[in-house]
């Protein structure tokens, strides 16, 4: 079995082995089947279908996303240094060397970070280090000298881009964009198990029909046998033998097609439940282990409605889209206003150099000691700009109202939806159930009377047509019981699609699906 570790985890003993090497259909001998629940179908779709396994990386995706946006407001550390010399002509007489040499080492360490508010505040610690070929003894001056600076520069909006709320939109819309992948990955889910179970009684119809086509044929090849009887008797004309096995042969091909349509059943809940599964069950035959439950749904229209429009994940993306309209709007309307920033900074420094970097960093560091070298600064400044016209902006914050709106009439258009399916899906329901009594009434009534034709024909008291006739009847009636059987087992999975319950229902069966929980 291949090793498959996905985000859904199935906590259920469901999804033990399900092979039986030693079973095999009566019609393909030397091939193991797979006796498969409805529920171990569904365990191993949520654990190796593809679509699942495609949606459930969109989380990690997102999750990723809220970091990077929260990353906005993370210190950023940052170092420079640079290395310059100049060589040029000196005078003797002042410097004691007839060739000027400078050498200037500058460095620097800094600390910054953004502000909810939206501005920002940077920390910078500087250093220079000038190095001459003067003679100290001729000029007085040294000839290495060091000096350091601390300064601290503060940037603040006052209008656009100003705002707790506005410089913390985008973190929203990337947590928005995370739990609205969650409720996307229930969605995938549900739908998932949605298709298993209704391929689940596919399977089961294309059994049931292939067993009626083929009892069916029975009675065809009984019909020519009594014929045949019938003909040595003297008891029929020879045009009744050619008249059934016609018959026959169409009902060889009926049973042709019954088989294709359960090959092609099996393949579909295959596809779903392990598409790459090859040895273990594409090779092999599925018998189901879990028949259709006939019964009414438990719960009201009203009920079923009002879960709908509570729990679908549907709605919730939408909010969800709402919400995020909603912040872009914000956005767009801040950036509508004049740029307005105000800056300012503050610093001390060693303002006449040292021999040493220790000297020079202490009286950066003294407390007002003029006669030292320390000295400090400070400024303010005001950055004011308008767009003329402003047309950018303007379009932009319109533009983020029409989709507002836009994504309001969707979510009404969803919910009336809902509404409408729900409505539908309890009908479906009622209307099936009362399906599957009317037409096992109607096959038990013509299985009755074509025993009774049967009979008369065996006495030579009908003919061959009127016992195809009714076999034929028989035929009909018995394929619209199956179908109806399994429309209302389909009815049921598609009520709780419509009622966004599927993943409640699981879990009350012991198959609990992580990965949709929101926020989690």
């Amino acid at each position: 079995m291949k090793a498959f570790v996905p985000m859904v985890v199935v906590a259920s003993a469901l999804a033990a082995p399900l092979l039986a090497q030693d079973a095999s259909r009566g019609d393909v001998p030397h091939q193991p089947t797979v006796n498969l629940t409805l529920d171990q179908a569904i365990v191993w779709a949520l654990q190796f279908n593809l679509d699942i396994e495609i949606s459930s990386f969109v989380p990690d995706l997102r999750a990723s996303q809220v970091e990077e946006a929260r990353s906005r407001f993370d210190p950023v550390i940052g170092a420079d240094f640079t290395a310059a010399r100049t060589d040029g002509r000196a005078s003797v007489a002042l410097t004691g060397e007839r060739t000027a040499q400078n050498e200037q080492y500058d460095w620097g360490t800094s600390l910054r970070r953004a502000m909810p508010t939206g501005g920002t505040w940077n920390l910078r610690m500087a250093g220079r280090n000038t190095v001459t070929n003067a003679n100290e003894s001729v000029t007085g001056i040294n000839d290495r000298l060091w000096t350091t600076s601390s300064t601290l520069t503060l940037t603040q909006p006052v209008l656009r881009n100003f705002g707790f709320r506005f410089n913390r939109s985008t973190i929203h819309i990337a947590e928005n964009s995370l739990d609205r992948s969650y409720y996307e990955f229930q969605q995938r889910v549900q739908d998932t198990v949605q298709q298993v179970v209704t391929a689940y009684w596919r399977i089961q119809l294309a059994a049931d029909t292939l067993k009626i086509q083929l009892d069916s044929l029975d009675r065809v090849r009984t019909s020519l046998a009594l014929t045949n009887l019938l003909i040595e008797n003297g008891k029929l004309a020879k045009h009744e033998q050619y008249e059934v096995e016609t018959n026959l042969a169409t009902q060889l091909d009926q049973v042709h097609q019954a088989q294709k349509s359960y090959m092609d059943a099996e393949d579909a809940l295959k596809q779903l439940i392990a598409p790459e599964n090859e040895d273990f069950i594409w090779n092999s035959h599925i018998e189901l282990g879990t028949r259709p439950t006939i019964a009414a749904p438990t719960r009201t229209m009203e009920d079923s409605t009002k879960s709908a429009l509570e729990i679908r994940p549907e709605i919730h993306v939408l909010r969800l889209n709402l919400m995020n309209a909603d912040e872009a709007i914000l956005q767009a309307k801040n950036q509508m206003l004049p740029q307005l920033n105000f800056t300012g900074s503050v610093g001390i420094a060693d303002t006449t150099g040292h021999v040493s970097y220790d000297e020079s960093m202490s009286t950066q560091f003294s407390e007002n000691d003029y006669s030292a070298g320390f000295g400090y600064n400070y400024s303010a400044g005001v950055v004011f700009e308008i767009p003329i016209g402003n047309r950018p902006a303007r379009s932009a914050y319109t533009s983020r109202i029409i989709e507002r709106r836009q994504a309001e009439a969707a979510l009404r258009n969803t919910e009336s939806q809902i509404v409408q399916g729900v409505r539908e899906a309890v009908r479906d329901v009622f209307t099936t159930l009362e399906r599957v009594d009317v037409t096992t009434k109607g096959s038990d009534a013509a299985l009755k009377r074509y025993q009774s034709e049967e009979t008369l024909f065996k006495e030579g008291q009908t003919d061959n047509f009127r016992l195809q006739q009714f076999r034929q009847n028989l035929l009909q009636a018995q394929l619209q019981e199956v179908r109806a059987r399994s429309e209302h087992a389909i009815s049921h999975v598609d009520l709780e699609r419509a009622e966004g319950t599927i993943l409640r229902r699981l879990r009350e069966r012991n198959i609990i699906v992580h990965g949709t929980e929101v926020g989690k």
